[in-house]
């Protein structure tokens, strides 16, 4: 079987953006930057790692293909669940990368 037949779920994936409100403070904002992404969402036990200073825990890892566009700041829905991506690491095979992995935890 394919990877790309192993991502049998369906994603939205937003970035953030700062607009100003009224009085010129910045506010948080999430726009659409993909929708329909193929991806696989698989609980971890906790897979810990640095994130800056702090330690952090993410709880589930999200597949999806080598060439999709997402960061660190970006956030995920998935079943109306929205998660919050932590970390991206790009998988490589000798001769090319063959997936993403983010490590995700469910956005408080």
């Amino acid at each position: 079987m394919s990877y790309p037949a192993l991502l049998t779920q369906r994603c939205t994936i937003e970035d953030y953006a700062s607009t100003p409100d009224d009085y010129g403070q910045p506010t948080k904002t999430w726009a659409d930057t993909a929708t329909l992404v193929p991806c696989l969402l698989e609980p971890t036990k906790g897979v810990e790692f640095e994130l800056g200073k702090q330690v952090v825990v993410a709880n589930y890892t999200l597949f999806l293909l080598a060439n999709q566009t997402i960061s660190e700041r970006s956030r995920v829905v998935l079943d109306s669940v929205t998660y919050e991506v932590l970390l991206v690491k790009r998988v490589r095979t000798p001769r090319s990368e063959h997936h993403r992995e983010c490590y995700v935890e469910v956005a408080r």
